[in-house]
């Protein structure tokens, strides 16, 4: 969950606290997934893939 934080894919409440227990919404769903792919396109994994 810190990563999610730290790279504004999840984001903490107006107190600065964060309740992974607690239900969500299908919009606030929608935004972390959104989240999650911002990142990823503008974070790309190395050309040449992984060693084997």
């Amino acid at each position: 969950m810190q990563l999610a934080i730290s790279t504004k894919i999840a984001s903490l409440d107006e107190q600065g606290n964060f309740h992974p227990a607690e239900d969500i919404t299908r919009a606030e769903a929608a935004v972390m997934l959104y989240n999650a792919l911002e990142y990823i396109e503008a974070h790309p994994a190395p050309a040449g893939g992984y060693p084997e």
